[in-house]
């Protein structure tokens, strides 16, 4: 039986907190003092703001955060050109296993020029950005998993994720093995899953992986 291999993409094949800060260094350009606005992003991301950085931003440098120049920000923040590249651990991972598939939530802007940057384009056989199915499809609903073994066919399925919030439920429910991606600097890596969200196995990287864990059904 093949095994197909379908992997997550933000703090999975690359390190998310390099995308945040290359975005906060794109909209900072807008902005009247572009190096005083992106450190000062950077500061509260670092602190664990998140929704509201821009608007907490303009205050602390005294400027006016009217709705019209935050949507500005906003949108110039997904479609930014990412300053972004694949952990080495991936690059092994991708050169070694042949992923088939990749599933992965975000605004499909966002997640479509990430994966240019990154290469990944048409690295899968099947890519679904979850966002372009609509809001309600992003995980942890089932249904970009179904999509996927309907277009991949019969076989044994494992994701590869890093969130434990979202990642692995639906995998499971569908009778995937999963691997967390434990990456020290992701985003989420201090959090500990909940009953019915936990992976099968654990990992920092790609590359302390046991094969066993990928192939054990072929």
């Amino acid at each position: 039986m093949k095994t197909n291999i379908i992997v997550d993409l933000d703090d999975t094949l690359y390190l998310e907190r390099n995308y945040v800060l290359s975005g906060f260094r794109a909209v900072a350009q807008l902005t009247p003092r572009p190096r005083l606005f992106a450190e000062t992003c950077w500061a509260l991301f670092e602190s664990g703001r998140r929704n509201d950085i821009f608007d907490a931003a303009l205050l602390k440098l005294g400027t006016p955060a009217d709705p019209q120049t935050i949507d500005k920000l906003v949108k110039a923040y997904r479609h930014h050109e990412p300053s972004i590249k694949l952990a080495d651990d991936s690059k092994r991972f991708l050169a070694q296993t042949n992923p088939t598939g990749l599933i992965s939530d975000g605004p499909v802007e966002s997640q479509t020029r990430k994966l240019g940057s990154l290469g990944l384009s048409g690295r899968f056989a099947k890519i679904i950005l979850t966002d372009a199915l609509g809001r309600n499809c992003w995980k942890p609903s089932i249904f970009a998993f179904q999509e996927i073994e309907k277009a991949l066919g019969p076989g044994a399925f494992i994701y590869l994720g890093d969130n434990p919030r979202k990642d692995f439920r639906p995998a499971r429910q569908l009778g995937w093995r999963t691997i967390r991606i434990r990456r020290p600097e992701g985003l989420y890596t201090d959090l500990e899953p909940q009953p019915h969200y936990e992976p099968d196995f654990e990992a920092e990287t790609f590359d302390s992986i046991e094969r066993s864990w990928l192939f054990s059904n072929e």
